[in-house]
């Protein structure tokens, strides 16, 4: 009896503790293993509903912004008395796919109304009695644009005062909703084909029902029936973890909430513990082939045997582990956001063998990028010209080298639309003046863009410049661009210089345009103290011209000769301070290619530390980043400034930023900065300065 309790109840016994410490052990590393997965998939879940919220966001305004030019052109045609409103509302109606029109009188009573509801006017009526709309008819230049829902349907919903006679016309459009298979955002389909950590199951509600899985079982199911499927008491605490019972298993989940989504993500039991359950198994298997060993060998073998296991557990952890790292890694990767430019970029990877096909794909990234920077400058310029915050420049420049630098990027801009591109010599008795010559640029190269753009393949554009006259102090330009394209109609004429004003819908699909080109012109000009006008024939051309008022630059009337090429930065030791990891990537590699040595920073407390730590002309030049955590690009030109070391005055600091009006460069330079560049930078702009600003 004595040698059966040695032999058999000794080892089940040492099993069975065995078993349940592991049992215990591997239990907490599975849940805490699992509620770093649920953290991350939060994090995704959390990423993805930002992304859908804000291209819904951003698809309301360009919606509401396009039936508001729609109703704002049927005003246009209302006023025009050879057009029938039984023939041609019904006709724009269908042709602009609009649900419904309404016209009011000056009483706010209905006048006409056609669409797909039978009475709209009732439908409407608590927004047509409205404050907001009733106060078209007392101001007439107002406008009123909203998204509603009602009755189960969003609507856009747009009112203007008509033009032929007292009251207001209304447009609405009932919105569908986004299925995500045309290239939208759809809520529906946002987690759609994505698998998820441990076969994770993710459900979006809105607190009523699911808005989003990809579980396809549990999609269009109010709460209450996932709740009877998956049986089970949420907590709104993330951190807390919560079993579930339901007809395929057991579960382990939670909720968060995050804005006014709820977020459930749950596992199946048998992932979540899979690990233990593995570990367990071959621990104990292992541990029985010992106890036979122990029976067959005794101490010996018992020995060799729980080495081996201890050595098999140890190597299962280190795998596991490794597993994890990777899956992270590769889940950071593959997580970055990847911004408005994502459809391009999966075309491209479908296409990884077909070149062609990926350099057209690249172009239009490439395209639809410059497109969105060229839109967000010309809406901060307008806003700065609104506001009047536009501070002009009174400094010296060269007007032949500013034309021929305009004349050169037109030339590129017509080569690439068929257009011919005529470069008239200039008629000039002074070449130097005094003033804004950044302004002055950006009136050329509106005009002369917009002269390309609404032009037609083999058509052609000249620009010329002359001297009017002068009276020793302030000579006379006159600025010409003259054209053969579209041309302008006489309706269109006299609002070509509005902001967002078109000749009609199609130009922003067609041509690209943000409609903000002429009326930053017009403001620009009037701003300098000149004129602009324009004669213009639909279908044969337009012919602008500019008048100027420049102040002579008496003291430097000879022309300067510009070297053939740049001075080369080979050698010089550069302090790039730069927090974005991208911009730090680029930048280094363009001032390394061309043979400078790089020291980076990530901000400005660094940038200070570094130079401070350096013996005094370490560095020839500083490119510092102005917006930057911890210290920002100003306090730290100011930190270097104030140094008591031989080269704290005189080291050239240049500032780079995505601001790019006079008022941010004179900032930049009051702060004690050399020079300022605005981003985005490339090679030729960071080498010419560079040269500019180093010590020779």
């Amino acid at each position: 009896m004595k040698q059966f309790q040695k032999t058999v109840l000794i080892p089940l016994m040492i099993a069975l503790l065995l078993f349940v410490t592991g049992y215990k052990v591997f239990t907490c590393y599975d849940l805490a293993r699992m509620h770093h997965v649920q953290l991350e998939t939060y994090a995704f879940v959390q990423e993805r509903v930002a992304r859908y919220d804000a291209y819904k966001e951003n698809d309301e305004v360009k919606s509401l912004y396009r039936l508001l030019d729609k109703t704002t052109e049927l005003c246009q045609k209302l006023e025009e008395e050879t057009y029938c409103w039984e023939e041609m509302i019904p006709d724009y109606l269908y042709d602009q796919r609009l649900s419904g029109i309404l016209i009011l009188d000056g009483n706010m009573d209905c006048a006409y109304q056609t669409g797909e509801m039978d009475d709209a006017y009732t439908f409407w009526s608590d927004l047509i009695q409205s404050n907001v709309v009733r106060d078209i008819l007392q101001y007439p230049k107002k406008t009123y644009m909203t998204r509603i829902e009602k009755d189960g349907n969003d609507y856009d919903f747009t009112a203007v005062a008509r033009k032929d006679a007292p009251g207001i016309v209304i447009a609405y459009e009932r919105k569908r909703i986004p299925d995500g298979k045309n290239g939208d955002i759809a809520i529906g389909t946002l987690f759609q084909g994505f698998t998820f950590e441990l076969g994770g199951v993710v459900v979006v509600t809105d607190g009523v029902n699911v808005l989003s899985s990809n579980d396809e079982t549990l999609q269009d199911r109010s709460v209450e029936e996932c709740r009877t499927l998956y049986k089970g008491r949420f907590t709104p605490d993330a951190n807390s973890l919560v079993r579930l019972k339901a007809e395929s298993g057991r579960w382990y989940g939670g909720r968060k909430k995050i804005k006014n989504y709820q977020i459930y993500v749950f596992f199946p039991r048998s992932e979540v513990f899979s690990f233990r359950n593995k570990i367990l198994v071959a621990g104990e298997g292992l541990y029985a082939f010992g106890c036979m060993g122990f029976l067959l060998f005794r101490d010996r073998l018992i020995r060799e045997n729980m080495q081996q296991l201890k050595e098999a557990a140890q190597q299962a952890e280190c795998a596991n582990i490794a597993k994890t790292d990777f899956l992270r890694r590769m889940s950071h990767d593959v997580r970055t956001p990847i911004n408005g430019i994502q459809g391009m970029v999966e075309i491209c990877r479908h296409y990884m063998d077909d070149h062609k096909k990926q350099e057209e794909c690249l172009d239009k990234i490439v395209s639809a990028s410059g497109f969105l920077l060229d839109l967000v400058n010309d809406v901060l310029d307008m806003n700065k010209l609104e506001s009047g915050e536009i501070h002009l420049e009174n400094k010296p420049f060269d007007l032949l080298t500013l034309l021929t630098d305009v004349d050169n990027l037109l030339d590129i801009q017509a080569r690439e639309n068929g257009v011919e591109f005529i470069k008239l010599k200039p008629e000039l008795i002074h070449t130097h003046y005094i003033g804004s010559s950044l302004h002055l640029r950006q009136i050329l190269q509106n005009i002369g863009t917009n002269a390309i753009k609404y032009n037609h393949e083999n058509g052609w554009v000249s620009v010329g410049c002359k001297e009017l006259y002068s009276d020793g102090e302030t000579a006379m330009i006159e600025l010409t661009c003259e054209d053969n394209g579209k041309g302008m109609s006489e309706e269109f004429q006299v609002h070509a210089f509005e902001p967002f004003a078109q000749e009609d819908s199609s130009v922003r699909t067609a041509y690209s345009g943000t409609g903000l080109g002429l009326a930053i012109t017009k403001k620009l000009v009037d701003q300098l103290g000149g004129t602009i006008r324009f004669q213009s024939e639909p279908g044969k051309g337009t012919t602008f011209t500019i008048t100027l008022p420049l102040e002579i630059d008496s003291q430097n009337q000879q022309e300067k000769t510009q070297p053939d090429q740049m001075e080369s930065i080979q050698g010089l030791h550069i302090l790039l301070v730069e927090d974005n990891d991208l911009n730090m990537e680029i930048l280094r590699f363009i001032l390394e290619k061309h043979g400078a040595m790089v020291t980076g920073a990530w901000n400005g407390k660094e940038a200070v530390e570094q130079i401070r730590n350096t013996e005094p002309w370490t560095f020839d030049i500083v490119f510092m980043d102005i917006r930057m955590p911890v210290m920002n690009g100003l306090e730290a030109v100011h930190e270097i400034r104030s140094m008591n070391r031989k080269d704290a005055k005189a080291l050239p600091v240049i500032a780079m930023s995505a601001n790019a009006f006079s008022d941010d460069i004179e900032r930049s330079l009051k702060a004690g900065m050399n020079a300022h560049v605005s981003k985005p930078l490339d090679a030729q702009m960071m080498i010419q300065a560079i040269n500019e600003n180093r010590l020779r």
